[in-house]
């Protein structure tokens, strides 16, 4: 528990002493020490109504801009045999509430907002937290044959949006030497999957001679299906267990993507393979292969690469070399990895090309004085974002060292309010400043407008309370394709405000998206659901909007305006 000691001063002086007041006369009075702030309050049991005793209750701190790093701040405090507990001295913030203790875990169906705080100056917040018991799932994992399979983890995904991750226990366990899992999480409905983490190898190969295959398995949800829309919804209450429940994960084929570089230059001095993997082209995670270019006799490069021990899916593998003078990168290679391996995948590598190209007009940043910069940034997670170039006084630029591929234009810095109007490239107009570069270089005319609008207001939930830091508000133009990366979008500050600078006019759907741990790949649908039924807009140039946005935390995320 921190403290701080407040220091009162005290002025003693008679009116009928002159001397008193003389002496006093010309003394600065001491500032008053800062008012403290505190959170008081009682922890009970949900189910009785009893004080809990032994509660670890803490006060971890958010980032005003509610930006993702680690908390500067974290109070705590142990609840006594009547279920109360203090925190004093809290600096003024933003802040999280977190409550343990074993066996128990905070109420379910509680919003999101109810884990947050904001302490003001001299303020006394008062909570009143309460727990219950922790539920257990516990079951078996077997492979095909009835086998216990061991080291593998059981997830509980829940149906409750509202779960904070790191602040509700939601369950994994891994599974025993004899197949065996057991772990508690909060009670509510859930899905139970398996998680194997054999997404994509970085060894060579394995090469046996006796006929066999290492084995694979595929991930599962509870009753034994790929699918989440079939898996089972099992609701486990306060306390209970919920024993009996068997995976049963089959083997599949393991698979393997092999290839060369063409063009190594003589002076290739090391060389790494990049790789992505996921269910679907437009979900996959990064990775690396790591050094697998491999060497022959007398250390001659022979500039060959394995990827062994892969699962079904699809892939996206680049090379990355260096030189002594140089960094050269490869074409990404995209795979669809079912049934067959791959083999003698070509890499070509390069060190890019040059574009060229003029911003319009440069009498935007005269006025400023700043010096404009140009960007091209990768669209493809596999792909480097060209470095960013100066823009010279006539609005001329050069970027260097580009590689083939789909780039997304950015002018940095742009005066306030103003946004790219136009990218063409080659004489064409792209669409949404998306440009696509080959291997023979480009011409770029980027015009900039400072006519953009400001769309501004507050969040708040169905009851009217604010939203601080649990909502974001996006602006999906209507004639493109409803994705989060073709929008405008503004985080819900600590006042439950939100503003987007920089709107180009245009018709919109304006919507907020409540907090929401979202499922692997849940996002994008989520996204494409809200856009249906929020409000048109249209805007104009320069225009100045104030419009108050409310959304739904549970369930589906919805959100309208008021």
């Amino acid at each position: 528990m921190l403290r701080k000691k407040l220091a009162l001063i005290f002025t003693l002086c008679l009116s009928s002493c002159l001397a008193c007041t003389q002496l006093n006369a010309g003394k600065l009075a001491a500032p008053p020490a800062p008012a403290q702030s505190s959170v008081v309050g009682s922890v009970s049991d949900a189910q009785t109504g009893k004080p809990l005793d032994d509660v670890h209750v803490q006060i971890i701190s958010m980032p005003a801009d509610n930006q993702p790093r680690p908390p500067e701040l974290v109070y705590g405090a142990m609840s006594m045999g009547n279920g109360l507990f203090s925190i004093l001295g809290i600096k003024p913030g933003n802040y999280l509430v977190r409550v343990s203790r074993n066996g128990l875990v905070q109420e379910p169906g509680r919003k999101a907002s109810d884990n947050m705080l904001i302490v003001k100056a001299g303020e006394q917040v008062n909570l009143d937290l309460r727990m219950t018991a922790a539920a257990i799932f516990s079951g078996v994992v077997l492979d095909e044959y009835g086998d216990p399979l061991p080291g593998v983890y059981v997830v509980a995904e829940p149906l409750d949006k509202n779960l904070l991750l790191g602040i509700d226990l939601i369950g994994r366990g891994n599974s025993d030497d004899r197949g065996q899992f057991r772990f508690q999480t909060t009670p509510g409905k859930y899905r139970l999957r398996t998680q194997l983490f054999n997404e994509g190898g970085s060894d060579l190969p394995e090469i046996r001679t006796d006929g066999t295959q290492p084995a694979k398995y595929r991930d599962v949800y509870f009753p034994g299906t790929e699918s989440s829309a079939m898996a089972a919804i099992i609701d486990v209450k306060p306390g209970e267990e919920r024993n009996g429940i068997e995976f049963h994960l089959t083997s599949m084929p393991v698979l393997s993507i092999t290839g060369s570089l063409s063009n190594p230059p003589a002076n290739l001095d090391a060389c790494s393979l990049d790789v992505a993997w996921g269910t679907t082209p437009d979900r996959m995670q990064s990775g690396s292969g790591g050094t697998q270019f491999t060497y022959g006799p007398d250390a001659k490069r022979i500039n060959k690469f394995a990827l062994g021990d892969l699962k079904p899916g699809y892939y996206k593998v680049r090379a990355h070399c260096h030189t002594d003078t140089d960094t050269l990168y490869s074409q990404v290679e995209a795979i669809n990895l079912t049934h067959a391996s791959v083999e003698g995948l070509p890499l070509y590598l390069s060190a890019g090309f040059e574009v060229t190209g003029m911003l319009l007009p440069p009498r935007l940043w005269t006025s400023s004085g700043s010096q404009p910069r140009i960007a091209l940034q990768a669209t493809d997670m596999m792909l480097m974002s060209a470095p960013a170039a100066d823009v010279a006084p006539d609005g001329s630029f050069k970027l260097k060292n580009v590689l083939p591929g789909k780039y997304r234009v950015a002018v940095v810095p742009l005066p306030e309010n103003a946004f790219i109007q136009s990218v063409k490239s080659n004489g064409s107009i792209s669409s949404n400043k998306i440009v696509e570069l080959s291997g023979s270089g480009a011409t770029l005319k980027i015009t900039v407008s400072d006519q953009g609008a400001e769309v501004s207001g507050a969040v708040r939930d169905q009851q009217g309370q604010l939203q601080p830091l649990l909502a974001t508000v996006f602006l999906q133009p209507a004639k493109e394709e409803p994705k989060i990366e073709n929008s405008l979008s503004s985080r819900v500050n600590g006042q439950g405000k939100y503003n987007i600078k920089a709107v180009p006019p245009g018709t919109y759907r304006l919507f907020a998206l409540g907090y929401k741990k979202l499922a692997a790949g849940g996002e994008t649908d989520t996204y494409a659901n809200a856009t249906r039924t929020a409000e048109i807009i249209v805007i104009k140039p320069a225009a100045r909007i104030d419009r108050d946005l409310e959304t739904i935390q549970s369930g589906e995320d919805d959100a309208v305006t008021k």
